[in-house]
């Protein structure tokens, strides 16, 4: 995981709790969707997932 992935993840966490302080809830939900989509991003590639082989992770 590069540093900016890890900053972004980090914010992300900071942000989920924020959010959760506040009982917002669409904001939480748009920081975990966010957060889930880089989340892929992260894991293809390292070589983890192969999102070439499985379009289902496209259309989620």
């Amino acid at each position: 995981m590069t540093e900016r992935y890890w900053s972004q993840a980090v914010k992300d966490h900071e942000n989920m709790m924020a959010a959760l302080e506040k009982r917002d809830s669409q904001l939480l939900g748009q920081i975990l969707r966010d957060h889930l989509c880089n989340k892929i991003e992260v894991a293809t590639l390292a070589g983890v997932i192969d999102t070439e082989d499985d379009k289902s992770v496209a259309n989620s």
